[in-house]
């Protein structure tokens, strides 16, 4: 029984151009702080599957973060820290690190209660709506279809190699 393989150039290009995309999105969006968010995508391509990874939170920048429901693990708070210093926001009362700590705790505790603006409101604060096409608009603009389109070509080519081979005729 034949066996019909990928056409990997194409899965290769699709997951370079994919995540240069997802990445000048990100970028365009004003979501980048630290670039940590987009430097955390990546892919893994397999025999049969395709998966794109990234960092736990990044649909949040679609969608929004809901409330938080059975209490928060502390991770929040640390991540608004950093974010807070990345964007080089400086707090009302003052530029020591406390002062910094208790707006990441304001932040969290909104959050943690209330969810992020854009879950909230439907709208971020840069006044983006949800879903703000962050990730889904690079993800659904056709791309997949062209690539279901390329890998069935392929397949068609080699279903069409192997009955002539096996069947001798040229045709």
């Amino acid at each position: 029984m034949p066996t019909f393989s990928l056409d990997r150039a194409a899965l290769d290009a699709f997951d370079r151009k994919l995540i240069d995309d997802l990445k000048a999105s990100l970028d365009a969006s004003g979501s980048t702080a630290s670039g940590r968010t987009k430097d955390s995508l990546r892919s893994e391509i397999t025999e049969n599957r395709y998966k794109l990874f990234g960092r736990a939170y990044i649909g949040a920048l679609e969608f929004g973060r809901k409330p938080t429901s059975g209490g928060g693990d502390g991770s929040l708070k640390t991540t608004i820290l950093q974010w807070i210093k990345d964007k080089g926001i400086t707090p009302k009362s003052g530029t020591e690190e406390k002062d910094y700590k208790s707006m990441a705790y304001a932040i969290t505790r909104k959050i943690h209660q209330s969810g992020t603006l854009l879950f909230r409101t439907g709208r971020n604060y840069q006044g983006q709506s949800k879903p703000t096409q962050i990730i889904n608009g690079v993800i659904q603009d056709g791309r997949i279809k062209s690539l279901s389109d390329a890998i069935l070509l392929h397949v068609k080519k080699q279903v069409i190699t192997e009955l002539r081979d096996a069947y001798g005729n040229s045709n």
